[in-house]
């Protein structure tokens, strides 16, 4: 028995009405994985400091470490780094003093330490990125002062914390944007 031609063109109708949809799902996907996801690890270190500071890397930052991820407006990045007297003042510069405690309860939110990298199955992708610029080491600090730091613009902009390691002449960073 012949089909009626109204059925093969329904069906044929909605074919082509899935394969836009599965077209849009997947541009969709892209969409999103290209636009709204970060992964600061994958971009230069120099760029993701000057993005972070609002400010070119000064002279006299060396072994810049960068991780770092975010989606829409919740971005974390972890960074590790050597600076001379000179940079760490242009750095420093509208930063404020402060206690240990807040940069310990950040760095402990984001490493188990010691376990993390025993074990590192399990952890978050913020987790992984302090680990991969070795946040955990920030923990056991002996002598070190401790800042606050906000880079915004117009009320918008990234803040955190800053370590510095007089003994082993690391500065450390956590910083967030919302």
């Amino acid at each position: 028995m012949k089909r009626p031609r109204v059925t093969t063109w329904v069906v044929a109708g909605m074919a082509v009405l899935l394969a836009i949809s599965a077209a849009f799902v997947v541009g969709f996907a892209w969409m999103v994985s290209h636009t709204l996801l970060y992964d600061y690890g994958k971009l230069p270190p120099a760029q993701v400091f000057r993005k972070v500071f609002r400010q070119p890397m000064p002279h006299g930052v060396s072994d810049l470490m960068v991780a770092g991820h975010g989606i829409l407006q919740g971005h974390t990045v972890v960074m590790r780094f050597r600076a001379t007297d000179g940079a760490l003042r242009r750095i420093l510069k509208g930063a404020v003093p402060t206690e240990a405690q807040g940069f310990i309860h950040s760095v402990s939110r984001r490493v188990r330490t010691g376990e993390a990298r025993r074990n590192p199955r399990g952890l978050d992708e913020y987790d992984l990125d302090a680990l991969k610029v070795h946040l955990d080491e920030a923990a056991r600090l002996r002598h070190a002062s401790y800042y606050l730091f906000s880079a915004s613009k117009g009320g918008a902009g990234w803040f955190g914390y800053i370590a510095i390691d007089h003994d082993r002449n690391f500065v450390y960073v956590i910083a967030e944007i919302l």
